[in-house]
């Protein structure tokens, strides 16, 4: 009998939970939907801000704000509303937690020397959230619990533990090498799309290897996280800005 029922539930929650992804076009399971999205992302925004001083008011804020809103609006989901922030902080990081909160240091706002590379590192984080990254990886670190919280409907439990997931995995360990090179993608994508130079990561790529020499990596700092080397994302980077260069927007 137990065998009919978790066959039952199962094959409801395949057949009702795949979408198609807004970034790759194709079918994904998605178990988590984009209001508990929302409600992890406010979570781990809560745990964040214990963790670090919001600034607000100041001309660097403002920037990060307004630059944010420009590549929120070219991007490929559109199903939630951004929130960006600046982090007082002397590490040189930005990073996206579910249901589109995005976060860049003071340090990376003063790195980013051009309004075109603070936009690109903006738009790596949201390319993230676009493609669903943190869902994806706190689906298949929760899948147990995901498909207990189903049959039990303790849906407040999967938020709260998803949560957990995503400050602790997505946050401070990173994503993989794909969701990356990915992000790196969209990156340069939505950054031309909202009207800035297509070279900004490329460029801001200069200034990583320059503090780093691809030896000394910064483990706060997830473009630094995963491989291929900085040298290489650079490369495709600058390949990709070319083809959108030669565009008309």
């Amino acid at each position: 009998m137990w065998k009919i029922v978790i066959f039952t539930v199962l094959f409801a929650v395949l057949a009702a939970g795949c979408v198609t992804n807004p970034v790759s076009g194709e079918a994904e399971l998605r178990v988590i939907s984009t209001a508990e999205e929302v409600a992890i992302g406010r979570n781990v925004d809560a745990e964040i801000r214990r963790e670090y001083n919001v600034v607000t008011g100041t001309t660097a804020a403002a920037r990060v704000q307004r630059i944010g809103e420009r590549i929120a609006a070219v991007s490929d989901r559109r199903d939630l509303e951004y929130h960006f922030a600046l982090l007082e902080s002397g590490e040189l990081n930005a990073f996206a937690a579910p249901g589109g909160f995005i976060y860049v240091t003071t340090e990376t706002d003063r790195a980013a020397a051009t309004d075109a590379e603070l936009a690109a590192v903006i738009a790596h984080e949201v390319g993230h959230v676009a493609a669903l990254h943190s869902v994806n990886r706190m689906q298949r670190a929760l899948a147990k619990d995901i498909f207990l919280a189903l049959i039990l409907g303790e849906d407040q439990r999967r938020v709260a533990e998803a949560a957990d997931i995503a400050f602790n995995a997505v946050i401070m360990t990173g994503f993989s090498r794909q969701d990356e090179l990915q992000a790196d993608e969209l990156g340069v994508k939505y950054s031309w799309k909202a009207g800035y130079d297509p070279y900004g990561l490329a460029n801001f790529f200069v200034k990583l290897q320059e503090r780093n020499r691809e030896t000394v990596v910064d483990k706060a700092f997830e473009f630094l996280r995963s491989h291929p080397v900085i040298s290489e994302r650079r490369r495709r980077a600058e390949m990709l800005a070319a083809r959108y260069a030669a565009q008309e927007r």
